[in-house]
């Protein structure tokens, strides 16, 4: 009898085998929705989102609204805008009372309600392009019959729009939140490039600043490719898995960035010691991502559409030992306790299929597999649910 136990994915070919990212295909039967919002209704769900963060509704450059102008719901899908104008937004920074600030410009933010630890999570979305504009006029911008049009590009500059994660609530043991953060994109708003990082605390270690708050050390992965550039004005899908051992992105369902943990046994990083997170959705005027500050060619009002945001997490079924699978078409594809396979066990032709464990997956005497099917399998502990939490 052999037993095989893999440590994240396998791709058996016959009787070859070789590593592969498991969710590259979105049909997997293993994920089911289990959150999301497909912004069909005529405002924000405040069952789901609320327009703030918990430590207030300043943002860069932004006052943070809930007004209704902020947040625009057209053809199924919501616009986060941004406008130039004054507005007074608060920030909690210690003490009995929020500090509040006056803002040149005004956001639409969404941040759910919910907290979440490992899942797929995607949106689709969509941003301006960075496109000529025909400008008529003099350098001192009073208008010139004589002088000739030029085109005058302009972009995003000054905006950074966000899908990202990160713990919105307070550790209840420190009083104040580590530190955990996955963006599955963060854009540059004057060339609509886009990275996807990875922040996290690589241990208990806080240090303490010169305005007296607390603030993990941290460390961040990177995608620094640069490779997509969104600049056709069209909607896209963006998407990240995230399980104990590895987190994927994916754009319009191609992977581009991932981190396996059993590839870096010796890193500290581990991504099922990230903290259960919220989902951002952001838009706020000032780019401290990219130290891009608003400029007289920046796209005003800036609009950042959404027409759905999704989350789906493994299917658990994980008191159930299977020995032999001889009918797929009556398995339920689902996270099993183990998996045993032997001769009686025939998968079907020309097809790929999935097999999740949180123990292990046994491949017996006389198991094969046909050169013309795939099977991918996955040993993971965790079999995972939505964490929800309270704001205090």
């Amino acid at each position: 009898m052999k037993r095989v136990t893999v440590m994240f994915s396998l791709i058996v070919f016959g009787v070859c085998g070789l590593a592969q990212s498991l969710a590259e295909d979105p049909d997997d039967p293993h994920w089911a929705q289990t959150w999301g919002d497909e912004f069909n209704g005529p405002s924000l769900n405040t069952y789901l989102w609320r327009p703030t963060y918990i430590w207030g509704s300043c943002s860069d450059q932004s006052a943070l609204t809930s007004d209704g102008s902020n947040h625009l719901f057209q053809d199924g899908a919501i616009k986060l805008m941004t406008y130039e104008q004054n507005e007074d937004c608060f920030m909690w920074e210690g003490g009995t009372s929020p500090v509040v600030y006056s803002k040149p410009y005004t956001s639409g933010h969404i941040v759910s309600l919910s907290a979440f630890k490992y899942g797929y999570f995607e949106i689709r979305s969509r941003f301006p392009s960075n496109l000529p504009h025909l400008v008529v006029g003099t350098a001192s911008g009073l208008p010139n019959p004589g002088f000739n049009p030029h085109p005058v590009i302009k972009t995003g500059e000054g905006f950074s729009p966000t899908f990202w994660l990160f713990p919105c609530y307070s550790d209840p043991t420190s009083g104040y939140v580590k530190y955990s953060e996955i963006d599955i994109y963060e854009v540059c708003g004057k060339t609509n490039q886009y990275t996807c990082n990875i922040h996290y605390s690589d241990a208990d270690h806080y240090v303490l600043t010169e305005d007296g708050r607390y603030y993990s050390w941290w460390r961040f992965l990177q995608w620094n490719d640069y490779g997509f550039t969104i600049n056709d004005g069209n909607f896209h899908t963006y998407a990240m898995k995230w399980d104990s051992l590895s987190i994927h992105f994916y754009f319009d369902g191609t992977p581009t960035f991932h981190y396996y943990h059993p590839d870096h046994p010796n890193d500290v990083f581990i991504p099922g010691n990230l903290l259960p997170m919220n989902i951002i959705v952001a838009n706020s005027a000032y780019s401290g991502n990219f130290q891009d500050t608003i400029s007289s060619n920046t796209i005003l009002p800036y609009a950042y559409d959404i027409d759905y945001v999704r989350v789906s997490n493994l299917v658990c079924d994980n008191g159930t030992v299977v020995i032999d699978i001889p009918d797929f078409r009556q398995y339920y594809y689902a996270v099993k306790k183990s998996i045993s396979m032997g001769s009686a066990t025939v998968f079907p032709t020309d097809t790929t299929t999935y097999l999740h464990a949180t123990d292990f997956i046994e491949m017996r005497p006389g198991f094969e597999v046909s050169g013309t099917s795939q099977v991918k399998m996955l040993i993971d502990q965790t079999c995972p649910s939505v964490h929800t939490f309270d704001y205090p």
